[in-house]
């Protein structure tokens, strides 16, 4: 039950960044936020491995996640771009874009 109630606070930090804003914007935002798109990528690259794997559809991730997933990408991508570059790892979210 845990895991529900954490990924809903995540949904809750992601759904307070606003469209359109810059990488820098959204890091303003604060560490909680910052660690709640890391959390929310991390699960969704897991995801996203599995399908490559063949263990899960990818039409059953798409009906689970694929709408939130969308919205979010659309306003964390400038941030997940930043993100790569500062370490230096250009897959980095490669599953969750």
């Amino acid at each position: 039950m845990w895991v529900l109630a954490s990924s809903l606070s995540l949904l809750q930090l992601l759904h307070k960044i606003p469209a359109g804003m810059t990488a820098a914007e959204i890091e303003a935002l604060g560490p909680e936020v910052v660690q709640a798109m890391e959390e929310y990528g991390v699960r969704v690259e897991t995801v996203g491995y599995m399908v490559f794997r063949g263990f899960i559809g990818i039409e059953t991730v798409y009906q689970l996640f694929g709408g939130i997933t969308i919205l979010l990408w659309s306003r964390i991508k400038p941030w997940a771009q930043m993100d790569r570059e500062r370490k230096g790892n250009p897959r980095m979210y490669e599953w969750v874009e």
